[in-house]
């Protein structure tokens, strides 16, 4: 993943991952997967990571677009906001990261390049 934040190219997402990504933080030190005093370190590399991301709000058109992707693909609420964030994109270079298998597998299916994370 650290590839991906490191690159030169333009990384989008919605809105909904910063949520996620400090869950994700939250989660480990909780776990003792990550030490508490590396916390503050990880929250701030995120903050810095976020000012070069592009993110998209969930409005009303991406809700209604995520709730078919997670009927057609059998997705959980935020993995379809974030397939049909990248579908709104419509960029035939975006390349789809993501470390939910069933979420690469859908992406996948609807003609991304995928990579794992």
């Amino acid at each position: 993943m650290r590839i991906v934040w490191e690159s030169d190219a333009e990384v989008a997402t919605s809105s909904v991952a910063y949520t996620e990504l400090r869950s994700a933080i939250g989660a480990a030190s909780r776990d003792q997967r990550v030490p508490r005093r590396h916390v503050a370190r990880l929250v701030q590399q995120l903050e810095d990571a976020w000012t070069r991301i592009v993110t998209f709000d969930v409005d009303e058109e991406l809700a209604r677009s995520g709730g078919e992707v997670a009927d057609r693909h059998a997705l959980e609420a935020l993995d379809a906001i974030h397939l049909a964030t990248a579908l709104r994109l419509a960029d035939p270079e975006l390349t789809f990261v993501s470390w939910d298998a069933r979420l690469r597998d859908a992406a996948s299916d609807v003609g991304l390049a995928v990579v794992p994370a």
